[in-house]
Parts: structure tokens; C-alpha cells; sequence
């Protein structure tokens, strides 16, 4: 009796002791979203008032995986204000729709269907693709790659994109063939919407389903997204639907797997809670718990990576947990998705205002700041990956090994540059120079500037190339995050300056949906410099006669009279 009675006692307690916590917990809980609330709804009203008369359709929601703890809208579907934005307007989400395309091919895998590192070869057999690296790219390029901008694609099809109008997913997903990847398969990160074009291609083909069709069974009715579509006459039909409050845009986009949904702020609500409740929608799972989570892993990292491309996911260290978020902007839109899984928080943005954080504080970063401030006030701050200079030898600037790096990399318009000012070695970014030491740590080069910053270099990615940089930054484990090609060094040999590049030197104006774009705006000047040709200050190699390749693997096709750039057409105005 006497053990009965201690035994019910001790139950009592632990039940106690349980039933405090989880009240404690859920008192945290509530004081944590509660602080964020205020700041979020403390900041919109602010930026909202700043717009003034041309006010655009904004959307805004903070849940969590079982309610809206806030949201917001304000704004009007088009420019003539006749209707206001609510919850149930749609808005194109642009790249955002990765995501959803990423689901799909997920739930093909569940199924069976898909398998993510098989070659693409399998599913699409007739599929080719140009490569100056890979005999046949095919043959090499797996579901995984597509999924997770690997594959070496450049970001641009000749029909369908941001540049060259086309209603016919299948004529988009056909001049795919035509362009030549930017590197070797698999060697590096290459943002591009054409591997997720593919990805719902082959979806098409292997389940008989057109791509609308099949997201429609598998993710929208599921999530019971009843404003979401990707039917294109159901979406023009919609008189709830958001319009681009400047510019004039096309309505329909081929890119059906790299963005071109349109969603509502409930039925992102929804979306958001399917991520956050792993897959499980109304206690019945959607996905396998397994697979979602892929989607937060971060894709062929290098060791001890912490922040990067999971699947369609930026990936960060937040506190003692992370957050997932993906952005979308283009054809008038632009749309923010945030989310801190193992906090069990959500937030989002939609609006018909393109350029928005521009004109406002409105952005994923304004939010994502105000979270995350709130997390560090009672989770701690992110842990700092260490230097482990200690560890490092010490080289000087004499060095053959930093002698070799000195130079530029990336874009004009983005690049970082390894340089000497007064005497002294240094990082350029923009306007900013900062003093590096050069270290050799177990033979990786490493410049370290600053407090957490530092520079690595990758290994060149094919013969003949010089390594990439790497920027990193060890308060969010950015190591192999951002990667910007050699383009110019001092120490560079001359180039051949063949006489019949003559005939390509000149200004060039870009094409988009057929007509001229404004010439004193968008020029790309071709010239020659150091004896090779540069379209716009970016070296480029010779491949074929007037087919160039810059120093980030881009081409320029100058073979006929409608030359290209990155597949986008060009007209030569002097």
C-alpha cells in the first residue's frame, strides 16, 4: 500500500513538474510572439504611410502551424483603386513558386516516380543541352541538380523568360537545348529558373498530367488553397486579382517551374503551415516528414557549412536553430516567405510593387531582423564559427601563392577585387578597401579581414581556369556561399586581338518582348581589352569563331545578325 501511494505521489509530481513546464513554455511563448507583433504591425503602419497616394496591394501574415497570430493588408489591385486588397486577392509569387515545384517533385519521389540523383537521361532521353565541359551533359545532370541550381544552366531560355515572350511550355522547355551551360555539371551554384522548368517537364512526362494539373491534386486541393492556380485562363478570369502597379507585363509566364503561381494571403497561410507542421495537413500526412526536411539541408555543402542553398531554401543559423526563407521579384511582383521550423514560426509578404524595399522598409530582411532580434533577447546569439587562425601559417605578400590571386573578380556591376592601395594588400568592395593578411591553412589559401570576415578560393572549376573566390562570413557560416569568378589580373598575358573581332566592337542595346528597351539605360558595350574581347568588362574566351564565353561562363553568341547575350537578343545601335 505504502509503494502505491509513493508511486501515485511521484506520478502526481511529475505531472505537476510536466504541466508547469509546458505552461512555462507556452508563456514564453506567447511573451516572444507577442514582442514581435508589435514590432511587425509597428513597422508596417510606418512604411505603409510613407508610400502616400500609390499605395500598392501589400499582403502581410505572421502564423504559426495552427493560426494567423497577425496580418495585415492595405492597398489596391491595380492603379484605378476600384477594389482593395483581402485576404483571398492573388498575387503572382514569382520565384517563390520554387518552393512549390519542389514539393511536387518530392511527392513524385514519395511516390515512386522520381529518384533525385538519377540522370535526367532517364526520364527525358531525347533531352541535349550545349556544354563546352561535359561530352554529354544528360548523362550527368540528376533530378538534384536541377532542383538545386547544380546542373550549370544559365538563368535565361531563348523562349519563355524575362526577356522573350512564349505561351507554350512545351516551345520553353525545347530551346533549353539551344543554350550552353555556364559550367561543368555539378561543380558550382548557378542560380538559373531552367532547371526547375525541367524538373516539372519531366513531372509531365512521367505522370501524364499537364504540370497546372498535377499541383493542383497534389499540393493546392490538398492544402485546401482554393485561390491558387496555375491555369493561366481560370487566373485572368480571377477579378480579385492583383495587376503590376507600374510597367506593363505579360500575364501569361511558361516558366511553370520556376514561378508562376499565384497565391492569396490564405492560402499562403496554409502553405506556410504545411512547412511547419512537417508535411501533415488536417492529421493526414501530404509528405513524408523524411523529404521535407531534405529541403532545409543545405545541397552539397563543404564541411561545417552552416548557411546556404538547401532545396528552393536559403538556409541560416539563427540562435540555437535556423531559418528557411525564399524571395521572388519579377514581372511586376514580389514575394517574401520566411520560416523558423524548430521555432514554429512563420511570416510572409505578397504585393503587385516590384521594386517595393526599394521605395520602403517593407522587405524579408526588415522582418527577417525583427525576428531574429526578438529570438537573440531569449535564445542567445548565433554561434560564431572560430578562425583558427592560430592553426594557420603565415604568408607574405611575396608569396607566389597570393601573388597568384591578385586581381578582380565577378561581374563589374558585383565585383570584389585583390589589390595593392598605398602599399598596402587589400580586399575592394564598391568603394570599400580593406587591409588582408594571407594565411595557408592545410593548403587552402585564406585571406582574413576583419573581425568574422574572410576570403577562400575553390578549386578551378576546368582546365585553364583560375580558382573562384569565396566570401565568406563566420558569424552565419557562410562558408562556400558566395563565389565570384576571376576575371582580370595584372599579371594576365595578353590575348590574341584577332583583327576580325573588329566587326563586333560596338554598343548594344537588349531586346524584351520584342521591343527595343531605352537606350540610354540598357547598354552593353563590347570592346577589347588586354587583347581579348570584354562584353561588358567581363573577359571572354573564343570558342567558336564570334561564339565567346565571358569569365563567369556566360555566353556571347555574335555569329549572325541577331547577336545574344545570356540568350537574351541584342541590337548593335553604334
Amino acid at each position: 500500500m505504502k509503494k502505491i501511494t509513493l508511486f501515485l505521489i511521484l506520478t502526481f509530481a511529475f505531472c505537476a513538474n510536466y504541466h508547469s513546464a509546458a505552461q512555462n513554455a507556452r508563456q514564453s511563448y506567447d511573451i516572444i510572439t507577442n514582442e514581435i507583433i508589435q514590432k511587425i504591425d509597428s513597422l508596417f503602419v510606418s512604411e505603409t504611410a510613407k508610400i502616400g497616394s500609390e499605395t500598392p496591394g501589400i499582403a502581410v501574415a505572421f502564423v504559426n502551424n495552427k493560426s494567423v497570430m497577425w496580418h495585415n493588408t492595405i492597398g489596391y489591385t491595380d492603379t484605378t483603386k476600384s477594389r482593395a486588397i483581402d485576404p483571398s486577392t492573388i498575387f503572382s509569387i514569382q520565384s517563390m513558386g520554387k518552393t512549390v515545384t519542389t514539393i511536387a517533385v518530392l511527392i513524385a519521389v514519395q511516390d515512386g516516380i522520381l529518384d533525385l540523383d538519377t540522370p535526367i537521361k532517364k526520364y527525358l532521353p531525347e533531352f541535349k543541352v550545349n556544354s563546352i565541359y561535359d561530352k554529354s551533359p544528360a548523362d550527368i545532370i540528376t533530378i538534384r541538380h536541377l532542383l538545386t541550381h547544380r546542373a550549370g544552366f544559365t538563368h535565361e531560355a531563348p523562349l519563355g523568360s524575362s526577356f522573350t515572350l512564349c505561351k507554350n511550355f512545351e516551345e520553353h522547355i525545347r530551346s533549353i537545348s539551344d543554350t550552353w551551360l555556364r559550367y561543368p555539371v555539378g561543380t558550382r551554384f548557378a542560380y538559373s529558373n531552367l532547371g526547375l522548368d525541367l524538373a516539372a517537364y519531366i513531372l509531365q512526362e512521367k505522370t501524364g498530367l499537364t504540370f497546372e494539373e498535377y499541383v493542383k491534386q497534389r499540393i493546392f486541393d490538398p492544402l485546401e488553397m482554393k485561390n491558387s492556380s496555375l491555369d493561366f485562363v481560370e487566373i485572368e478570369k480571377n477579378k480579385n486579382r492583383a495587376v503590376p502597379i507600374s510597367g506593363k507585363y505579360p500575364l501569361y509566364i511558361p516558366m511553370l517551374g520556376a514561378g508562376a503561381e499565384y497565391m492569396s494571403l490564405n492560402d499562403m497561410v496554409n502553405y506556410i503551415q504545411f512547412f511547419l507542421n512537417n508535411g501533415v495537413v488536417d492529421g493526414k500526412r501530404i509528405l513524408r516528414e523524411d523529404l521535407i526536411k531534405e529541403m532545409y539541408q543545405i545541397q552539397f555543402a563543404c564541411p561545417d557549412q552552416r548557411a546556404g542553398e538547401g532545396i528552393n531554401l536559403e538556409i541560416e543559423p539563427v540562435c540555437d536553430s535556423y531559418l528557411a526563407y525564399k524571395l521572388g521579384r519579377g514581372y511586376g511582383f514580389s514575394s517574401n516567405m520566411i520560416m523558423y521550423p524548430e521555432k514554429n514560426l512563420g511570416i510572409f509578404l505578397l504585393t503587385n510593387d516590384q521594386n517595393l524595399d526599394s521605395r520602403t522598409n517593407l522587405s524579408a530582411m526588415a522582418f527577417k531582423n525583427i525576428v531574429e532580434d526578438v529570438l537573440s533577447k531569449y535564445y542567445g546569439d548565433t554561434p560564431i564559427d572560430p578562425s583558427r587562425v592560430e592553426s594557420m601559417t603565415k604568408l607574405a605578400n611575396e608569396d607566389e601563392q597570393v601573388e597568384a590571386v591578385i586581381g578582380t573578380y565577378g561581374p563589374p556591376w558585383n565585383s570584389r577585387s585583390i589589390y595593392y592601395k598605398d602599399s598596402i594588400l587589400g580586399y575592394g568592395i564598391d568603394n570599400d578597401f580593406y587591409p588582408l593578411n594571407f594565411y595557408n591553412d592545410n593548403g587552402e589559401l585564406v585571406g582574413m579581414l576583419g573581425k568574422y570576415s574572410e576570403i577562400r578560393f575553390l578549386s578551378p572549376y576546368h582546365q585553364g581556369k583560375k580558382p573562384s573566390l569565396l566570401q565568406m562570413h563566420r558569424a552565419y557560416g557562410s562558408r562556400c556561399r558566395f563565389v565570384f569568378e576571376y576575371n582580370y589580373g595584372p599579371n594576365d598575358p595578353i590575348g590574341p586581338n584577332k583583327k576580325e573581332w573588329s566587326k563586333y566592337l560596338g554598343t548594344y542595346c537588349r531586346y524584351k518582348y520584342g521591343e527595343l528597351q531605352d537606350t540610354t539605360v540598357f547598354q552593353i558595350e563590347i570592346t577589347i581589352k588586354n587583347g581579348y574581347l570584354n562584353a561588358m568588362d567581363l573577359k571572354c574566351e573564343e570558342y567558336l569563331p564570334g561564339l565567346f564565353f565571358t569569365s563567369d561562363g556566360e555566353c556571347v553568341d555574335l555569329r549572325t545578325d541577331e547577336p545574344h547575350f545570356k540568350n537574351i537578343p541584342l541590337k548593335k545601335i553604334k
